[in-house]
């Protein structure tokens, strides 16, 4: 009798000790994930700005090759980098969670290091973007605008990439806030010299509509100096920056950021690739090509609008698993995984809600031709239906990058939307002749089975051998780096010291990060001597 009394007070205990363990993972995530989605969707504003100075103060041609240029560098070029960013998702959150601070700043540089050697073929590759794209077929004149507007661009390849190699060791530490105004600042920037490099005559040199690509390149030149300076001064870069590290340590674990961020970026190449695509096929819809055309793009601008408050879902999940299995805490991450999808089908629900009530209203903010606004408000409903399984993907995607799974929303991606999902609207589109309608239903269909697969991806992920990696692979870079005498001493000591000592209050959004250390520290008990010897 006593032995089941106890039985049963254990039982209460344990499920009062997982409510309290659910309270806390939903506040922290509610805490990181506002003002990550704040800043991608401040962040996207410059592209928005960019079309309308072009397109109020250029040409037709000069619109349309900024945005045939825009889409050749977002394929070429940005999205290459920001894919092998990815790494970082599963590399910077570990870390933190497994106490080694100081393994992001190596980290970064590493991927520095991978990122600054690809910059050589894609500048090649952007330098010569006209020709390539008349040699693809695209009118002359088009072309050469585009190729100048790709060239233009390419400074602010370097800003973005490290802004984005930073930026997740700010999401690693739950630094979020300074990001929102840091992306109002960039944005401004880019609104300031846009207008005044386009439309006016305030600088010596005429940049006509190329002048919306040099804004950008200043903003994010703004966007990178101030996360840097924030870093410096608010004394957050002590607790990451290991100082320059040699060349030597650099090139030891090449492989893995490789791995992990090569994964991530065929991802990313697959979706935006996949929308381009059907970009193109818009042009050839039968009877007004130039109708589907304008009102495909509304339709995108809308999509990618409203995924700028999933990317804040998606990034608040990887960094809330990849904490929990740095950690070594299995149940901590099979709560913030439960916290994320859940999150996500509501925003994905609340989105798909507004969109079909305000299906006669929104197309009219991006086109001002009513044939236009008419063929994009038809199709509105499937992008409705479209935001659901969009939502789902983003996080389950952010999920599989915390944990070091990049590889299986490749594989799914590739599957769901160039076996299913673009063959589907194709057929939709020109066999059924749904034209503009049967494109989107199309892709939504790819959506759907990709959702099936990450979710059963999700249920089949084996935690305990997650955490396993997770501490395996902190161990290892520790390892390595401490075979460097030069390196070994000061960054070893910080990592080791680091294991035992939350982080610092920079602000309210560091406080659930160093609840979650505080609490989890004494889970690195099986980090042995032999272990704090080498690290």
């Amino acid at each position: 009798m006593a032995r089941d009394e106890a039985n049963a007070e254990y039982a209460l205990l344990e499920e009062e000790e997982e409510e309290e363990g659910l309270r806390h993972e939903i506040s922290a995530f509610l805490k990181l994930v506002w003002p990550v989605a704040l800043t991608s969707i401040i962040e996207f504003v410059p592209s928005l700005v960019s079309v309308a100075v072009v397109g109020r103060f250029c040409d037709r041609n000069a619109l349309d090759g900024a945005a045939l240029g825009t889409m050749y560098f977002n394929i070429a070029a940005l999205s290459i980098g920001l894919g092998l960013t990815t790494a970082m998702d599963t590399l910077a959150p570990q870390a933190v969670g497994a106490g080694k601070n100081k393994l992001l700043g190596v980290y970064v540089q590493r991927g520095g290091l991978v990122l600054g050697v690809l910059l050589v073929p894609i500048a090649c590759a952007g330098t010569f973007a006209g020709s390539i794209l008349r040699g693809l077929g695209q009118p002359p004149e088009v072309a050469h605008r585009a190729g100048e507007y790709v060239r233009w661009s390419l400074p602010s390849l370097p800003c973005f990439w490290a802004f984005e190699l930073v930026r997740k060791v700010f999401h690693a530490f739950g630094i979020v806030r300074p990001l929102v105004w840091i992306g109002v600042a960039s944005t401004l920037s880019h609104c300031v010299l846009a207008y005044a490099l386009v439309a006016t005559d305030w600088f010596v040199a005429d940049l006509g509509f190329a002048g919306a690509a040099v804004a950008r390149s200043c903003s994010m030149f703004v966007a990178l100096a101030s996360l840097c300076a924030y870093s410096a001064f608010s004394g957050l870069s002590e607790k990451w920056w290991p100082g320059v590290v040699p060349l030597s340590i650099l090139t030891r674990d090449v492989a893995t950021f490789l791995r992990l961020g090569g994964a991530g970026c065929a991802a990313i190449c697959f979706e935006w690739w996949a929308f381009e695509m059907l970009a193109l096929f818009a042009g050839l819809l039968p009877k007004r090509p130039d109708v589907y055309i304008g009102a495909h793009a509304v339709l995108f601008n809308l999509a990618a609008l409203f995924y700028m408050g999933l990317s804040g879902c998606a990034a608040a999940a990887s960094v809330r698993t990849g904490l929990a299995l740095g950690a070594g805490d299995a149940p901590r991450a099979k709560r913030a995984v439960a916290v994320s999808l859940a999150f996500a089908l509501f925003v994905g629900a609340a989105n798909a809600v507004a969109l079909f009530a305000c299906r006669d209203v929104l197309p009219g903010l991006f086109a001002r031709d009513n044939a236009i606004r008419h063929a994009a408000m038809i199709a509105m409903p499937a992008l409705s239906v479209y935001q659901v399984f969009d939502a789902w993907n983003a996080v389950s995607g952010g999920v599989m990058r915390g944990a070091g799974r990049q590889e299986t929303p490749a594989f799914i991606m590739l599957a769901a939307y160039y076996i299913f999902g673009i063959p589907a609207a194709l057929v939709l589109a020109f066999a059924r002749d749904y034209r503009l309608v049967g494109l989107w239903l199309g892709l939504t269909f790819g959506l759907v089975i990709a959702s099936v697969m990450l979710g059963y991806g999700l249920l089949t992920l084996d935690w305990p051998t997650l955490v396993i990696e997770a501490r395996e692979r902190a161990d290892a870079h520790a390892r390595r780096i401490s075979s460097d005498d030069d390196h070994a001493d000061r960054l070893g000591r910080d990592t080791v010291v680091s294991t035992g000592v939350s982080l610092p209050d920079f602000d309210d959004d560091g406080d659930d990060h160093d609840n979650d250390l505080h609490h989890h520290n004494r889970k690195l008990d099986d980090f042995d001597e032999e272990d704090i010897a080498v690290c």
